[in-house]
Parts: C-alpha cells; structure tokens; sequence
C-alpha cells in the first residue's frame, strides 16, 4: 500500500524500506468493517515513532467511512422501472407529435420542448439517474452556446436549436455519439425525399430547407430503443 498508510522504518541492514500490512477481520457492520482492520509490522524492524501508526489507522477509517457513505447514498436512491418506462413511451409519443407539427407547418411550439425537457427530469428521478442531471445539464447548456453562432448566422431556426438543445439533455455526453450518427442518417433521408420531391421543404438562398424534428425525434427514439437511454 502506498501513500499515508505506509512509512519507512529502520532495518538491521543499512536499507529502508516500506512496512504497513493490512490485515483485516470479519465484522457485521458496517462502521465495524471499516474500522477493523489490524497493522502488522515486520518484527524484524524497529519503528522509531508509533505516531505514523494512528495516521495510518485514522486515514484509513476516513476513507472507509466516506466510501461506505457514498454506496449507501447510491443505494438509496429511489428507482421505479416500470414509470421511467412509461415516461421514455410519452416522450416518444411527444416527439411524434413534435416532429408530425414540424413537418406540416415548419414550426416547434415553445411548450413542446419545455414538455420534453419536464419529461427528463421526471425519468431520472424515477430512473434512479438524477446524479447525472449536471452533466447532462450542463452538456446541453454547452452545444446551446455553440449553436447560438449557427441561428446568428441564419443556417437554423430557433425551434429547431431549442430542440437540439432537449435532445442532448436526453443524451448527455455519454449517448451523444449514437444520437448525432442517427441524426445524420435521418437527415440525409429527409433530405433526399425532399430532392425528389416526396417530402415537403422550403426554399432558401442556400439551398433545400427540410424540417429538423422528425430527424430529431427519429434519433432520439432510435437512441432510447437502442438502450442508450434505458431505465436503471
């Protein structure tokens, strides 16, 4: 072992060298289990002072207690299946109809996205997963900032960037890279409809303008049945 649980000690030799062996004993408790545990120092050493001894032994027990605190905070935590499931079905069902408003009147309706951004919350308190709400806080607030030069410049509406922005709260930075390859694969599709004219789309200066949320909510549903996004 290294760090504050290990010291040097003399030898009989002229060499030093590192003794602090762990030994530890059954215990039902579980403050018990972290502090029962025994330190056996070679006999052959002479140890010039027993205070590294109790920091070692104080150490220890600090860092058992904080790791016993933290699996019984994350085994606390509340998780329902069955109603994280059913939310991950209404948002599905809320991004049908999202994406089915877009594609008929190019627009995303402000109470829609702030309905799918409820929805997440709501799955992970009942999924067990609100310790990750930061980081996917704090991931979606991110690509909101770097899209916002994207809606300056006129290459995307506002809605669609509201509704990205949802979409990577739903991801989080550890399901962003299976979202982003099937909304690329959905938009292409819809693109190509819209060339050859089985899709509807609207004319812009640069070029074809395809709606974005069925692209949008394809993926994202294409990412929850994948289980990239899965009940706890």
């Amino acid at each position: 072992m290294g760090g504050p649980c290990c010291w040097r000690i003399k030898q009989s030799q002229a060499r030093l060298r590192r003794a602090c062996s762990p030994k530890r004993v059954q215990a039902k408790a579980p403050l018990q289990a972290a502090l029962s545990v025994q330190y056996v120092v070679s006999t052959d050493s002479e140890i010039s002072s027993s205070r590294p001894g109790l920091l070692c032994l104080l150490s220890f027990a600090v860092s058992r207690l904080i790791y016993l605190q933290k699996t019984q905070m994350h085994n606390t935590m509340t998780n329902y299946p069955q109603a994280s499931l059913l939310i991950l079905v209404l948002t599905s069902a809320t991004l049908f109809w999202v994406a089915l408003t877009d594609f008929r009147s190019f627009k995303i309706r402000n109470e829609a996205v702030l309905l799918l951004a409820g929805l997440y919350f709501l799955y992970s308190a009942t999924s067990g997963e609100w310790t990750s709400v930061p980081w996917h806080l704090g991931f979606a607030i991110l690509t909101l900032a770097g899209m916002t030069y994207i809606y300056a410049v006129n290459k995307m509406g506002g809605g669609d960037i509201k509704l990205l922005s949802v979409a990577f709260l739903w991801t989080g930075p550890w399901s962003v890279l299976p979202f982003s390859l099937l909304l690329l694969v959905f938009i292409g599709i819809h693109y190509l409809a819209a060339r050859i004219g089985w899709a509807a789309a609207e004319k812009s200066p640069a070029g074809l303008r395809i709606p974005l949320a069925p692209s949008v909510a394809g993926a994202l549903v294409g990412t929850f049945a994948l289980g990239f996004v899965a009940a706890a």
